[in-house]
This record gives C-alpha cells, sequence and structure tokens, in this order.
C-alpha cells in the first residue's frame, strides 16, 4: 500500500487517466513508472507524480497512526528508495499522523527519513553482523 510497488501502481493509473501530465507524457514515451522518475517528475512540480506521491505518504501516515497508538514511540524512521522524494512524501504522513493518532504520543512522534536511504537496511544487516564477529558460533545443545 505505501510500498515502491505501490508507488509503481498508482503512477500508472494516474499516467492513464491524465495523459497530458508530465506522468502520462513518459508513459507514452514507453518509460517506466518507478519511484526514481515519479519522484523526479514531483520534484520538477508535475502535480499527477506529485499526487501519486501524497496518496502514499497518506497510506503511509494511516499506518504510522496505528503505531503510534500502539507502541507510542518518539521517532519513526522511514527508508527504502520511496524516501528519496522527501517532504512530498513525509508531510501527507505527518498530516494523517496529526489527525488520526491519539494524542499526547502524536504531539511527541517525530517522522523522519532514514540517515541512509535506501541502503539503510544493508547498512544495518552489516553493522548486526559486524558486531557478531569475534564471538564464536556454537552449536545449540537441547
Amino acid at each position: 500500500m505505501a510500498s515502491g510497488t505501490a508507488l509503481a501502481r498508482e503512477a500508472n493509473r494516474a499516467a492513464q487517466e491524465q495523459p497530458e501530465s508530465a506522468l502520462g507524457q513518459a508513459l507514452a514515451e514507453g518509460y517506466r513508472l518507478e519511484g526514481p522518475l515519479v519522484t523526479e517528475l514531483a520534484h520538477d512540480g508535475d502535480a499527477a507524480a506529485i499526487g501519486v506521491l501524497a496518496l502514499i505518504g497518506t497510506r503511509l501516515g494511516v499506518a504510522i497512526s496505528s503505531f503510534v497508538n500502539i507502541f507510542n514511540p518518539e521517532v519513526v524512521v522511514i527508508g527504502g528508495g520511496v524516501v528519496a522524494a522527501g517532504d512530498l512524501l513525509l508531510e501527507p504522513a505527518r498530516a494523517v499522523v496529526a489527525e488520526r493518532a491519539l494524542g499526547p504520543p502524536k504531539e511527541a512522534v517525530r517522522i523522519l527519513p532514514a540517515a541512509f536511504g535506501v541502503e539503510a537496511g544493508m547498512v544495518g544487516a552489516g553493522a548486526l553482523a559486524f558486531a557478531g564477529l569475534g564471538e564464536p558460533v556454537r552449536p545449540r545443545t537441547t
């Protein structure tokens, strides 16, 4: 619902519905409508691309609201390819959290992009692997 795959699906839908948009023109020219292109077009001001990112951001905000209501986090970090859209994605998510999450947690939570962006998962996995170096692997005994 709020992934790179969902972004591509919604971009294709929007391009078909708005063929005069830059998104529609890109589809007509044979470009694959994936996150980087949609983000670039949105940053260039294409209303269709901005709308797609706002839709994905809104869906993301619904999910974050549930997490805020259940876990009361101080920070929610968003990673992956879609985070390259920055505030075009995160502002709609923040607006939904402000509307739907329960207070006072919703006033305290910060929604931030991952510092390593698309590479955040890989960097985290590497850090875990590195932290495990030096510890011998022992077989489990049952």
